[in-house]
């Protein structure tokens, strides 16, 4: 929108991505905040808050792409998509990128996989069917003992003594979703004896964290690809962007795609592999 008289660009997907940081910073290490009178402690609503923070920050990367179109529509270019017909988000901004530079994002990446499971996960949310499980005696577990989710981790010994004998009806996409989460580390390893709702079994801060850097992570290069175009429409959106998400502006040597600031539920040991450095495994 811009303002009559005033040579200037304000951007809707602000005040949305001010609420999203407000909603992730509820998984930090402070334990209480002060409300009026009362100190609550978040640490009890912090696993309430992670599906609003979903959607949120998917709002916050719906209106940003919806005013990259505007910005490409006012400075001439023709969208490889209808308005009121748009491709799906997951592409949306490859196209864009492609339509405004010529360049394309690799779809063979860990940041497009995260992306892409970061979308689905919200649509999921968004347009979930339900699930049901019936067990046969709340006593599920051997001996006496007994899980914490909040523990992040089941043992294969635990998982081998829960009754799995009982009537369960669970949302395929949920189990993909949940498969990739765990593949992952963020949550409980998965298994089909799954005795949780999904949204229950991915409420970690875990999987806040992961949404967060899957959508910046992604988007960050397409911002550094339209900041170099010669339109400069295109290019001063790209930089209020950046400035706006990452509160400076970037380049392909000044952004390291971030990581999760927690310690992985399950660490694992890895080989050290030279790689391509990021940015280039992530454009063609």
């Amino acid at each position: 929108m811009i303002a009559p008289g005033i040579d200037s660009y304000f951007p809707h997907f602000q005040e949305l991505y001010d609420s999203a940081k407000i909603l992730y910073y509820t998984t930090s290490n402070q334990t209480k905040i002060q409300v009026g009178e009362k100190n609550i402690d978040i640490k009890n609503y912090q696993r309430k808050m992670i599906s609003p923070f979903i959607l949120t920050m998917y709002s916050v990367l719906e209106c940003l792409l919806s005013e990259l179109e505007d910005r490409a529509e006012s400075a001439g270019y023709e969208l490889p998509y209808k308005r009121d017909n748009r491709t799906e988000i997951t592409e949306r901004p490859s196209e864009l990128l492609k339509l405004l530079t010529g360049k394309t994002i690799d779809k063979g990446t860990d940041l497009y996989a995260n992306y892409k499971f970061a979308i689905k996960t919200r649509n999921l949310i968004t347009h979930a069917s339900g699930e049901w499980i019936r067990w046969s005696s709340r006593n599920v577990m051997k001996g006496g003992q007994s899980v914490s989710m909040n523990n992040y981790y089941y043992s294969k010994k635990e998982f081998e003594n829960l009754n799995l004998q009982n009537e369960i009806f669970r949302n395929k996409k949920a189990d993909k979703i949940i498969a990739f989460l765990a593949s992952k580390k963020l949550v409980p390893p998965y298994h089909q004896g799954r005795h949780t709702g999904w949204l229950h079994y991915i409420s970690f801060p875990t999987v806040m964290q992961w949404y967060w850097t899957s959508i910046l992570n992604y988007i960050a290069p397409v911002l550094i690809e339209l900041s170099k175009t010669n339109d400069e429409k295109i290019n001063l959106f790209s930089k209020q962007a950046q400035v706006i998400l990452f509160d400076k502006i970037l380049d392909e040597n000044s952004y390291k795609p971030m990581k999760n600031e927690v310690i992985e539920i399950i660490p694992k040991k890895e080989k050290t592999k030279k790689k391509k450095p990021w940015y280039k495994r992530i454009l063609n």
